[in-house]
């Protein structure tokens, strides 16, 4: 999903689904193909492209979409650019096409690996774009041509961070840690082999890579050293408000925060796997995860907070610290007002498996069987998409450095 604002957001989809919100309603739109589309990205309202299967190529111009000439059968997995005439998709087999605003044209990869998988595409500005993707690939966009980058690796990359253009940390399988310097990619002595998850930073001076067997690494600007965790449980994800206040979680309800001196485990009361954190700010922090776990951190300690629901949780978002959404299976959405968690109507027994929002009164929650919910600041309403086809996540792109890493599905990390 990716949208203009708030009245032009396209949704794509398996058979050529496109659907577009004009801020009333959801509508199908006529795509005039019926291969599977697996990325959205667009300029602005009239200037939108939609990448997919067999080299499918759309291009929408404020009135219809149009299909454009690719010059490739591979599959496309990926599409991101700077303005309307710097474009890029990327597809099997390590493929690159870029926009020039008049044609597509395949560019040379310079990678030795043909069946390399890149599903994403990202930058911090025209000059500065990186595909990555299976066995250690990073391709490198110098606003002239693509470069293969030397990673020095050929692990998968799990999860990628970034302070800016000049300052990018990979990490993934065996203990693999990447650094770029606007130069070059280095490999970096993680002290570890064992496979990581996530990396999150306050700086360029205070990075935290976590991972399998309770694993946490701390970059102090010079070298990754081994903190002492306290856990042999597998953590699935960071994020901090600041250097001071970082919270790493993962299975069997681990919940382990950073002062600014030592890890410490802190009481969640719960043994359910928690599958993502997210805070306002560093004493508005919600862990979610299975059989209904909502668990908020005030600035001094966890509390379990009553979700009303056994639902397994797959997403949380919120705009602020009084409006958090939690979405689930069996149609479950749960609204924090800054008090409480209630359940809201959603009219639905379907799985919802994302949510993401503009602002406090619009929020969409996307699922199975086409499913597509929309909150209007007052109640949610079922909106008729036209298809049967499932969504599986829902976001948006705000974002100004975007790096992509991963194996078949990419991972996006966003710096706004």
């Amino acid at each position: 999903m990716w949208g203009a604002n708030t009245n032009n957001v396209w949704a794509v989809g398996s058979g050529g689904t496109i659907l577009k919100w004009n801020g009333t309603a959801w509508a199908a739109q006529t795509s005039g193909t019926t291969s599977s589309l697996a990325g959205v990205w667009g300029a602005d309202a009239n200037n939108v492209w939609a990448v997919g299967t067999g080299g499918t190529i759309l291009k929408w111009n404020g009135t219809a979409w149009a299909a454009q000439t690719s010059g490739t059968t591979n599959g496309l997995g990926g599409v991101w650019g700077t303005d309307a005439n710097n474009v890029w998709a990327v597809g099997d087999s390590g493929k690159i096409l870029k926009w020039n605003g008049t044609a597509w044209a395949a560019q040379t990869r310079y990678t030795t690996v043909i069946t390399d998988i890149l599903r994403g595409v990202g930058g911090a500005d025209a000059n500065n774009v990186w595909a990555v993707g299976t066995g250690g690939t990073i391709m490198k966009w110098n606003g002239t041509a693509w470069a293969a980058q030397t990673s020095s690796s050929t692990n998968d990359l799990n999860g990628v961070w970034g302070a800016d253009a000049n300052n990018v940390w990979a990490v993934g399988q065996a203990g693999t840690i990447l650094k770029w310097n606007r130069t070059a990619w280095a490999v970096q002595n993680s002290c570890t082999a064992r496979v990581l998850n996530g990396v999150w930073g306050a700086d360029t001076n205070n990075l935290w890579a976590v991972g399998d067997r309770g694993t946490i690494l701390k970059w102090n600007g010079t070298a990754w050293a081994a903190q002492t965790s306290g856990t042999l449980g597998s953590l699935s994800d960071v994020w901090g408000a600041d250097a001071n206040n970082v919270w790493a979680v993962g299975q069997a309800g681990t919940i382990l925060k950073w002062n600014g001196t030592v890890w410490a485990a802190q009481t969640g009361s719960t043994r359910s796997d928690l599958n993502g954190v997210w805070g306002a700010d560093a004493n508005n922090v919600w862990a979610v995860g299975a059989t209904g776990t909502i668990l908020k951190w005030n600035g001094t300690a966890w509390a379990a907070q009553t979700s009303g629901s056994p639902s397994y949780l797959t997403g949380v978002w919120g705009a602020d610290a009084s409006n958090v959404w939690a979405v689930g299976s069996g149609g479950t959405i749960l609204k924090w007002n800054g008090t409480a968690w209630a359940a809201q109507t959603s009219g639905t027994t379907r799985d919802l498996l994302g949510v993401w929002g503009a602002d406090a009164s619009n929020v969409w929650a996307v699922g199975s069987g086409g499913m597509i919910l929309k909150w209007n600041g007052t109640a949610w309403a079922a909106q008729t998409g036209g298809t049967t086809n499932s969504f599986f996540g829902v976001g948006g792109a705000t974002a100004n450095n975007i790096w992509v890493v991963g194996s078949s599905v990419g991972i996006l990390h966003k710096t706004e």
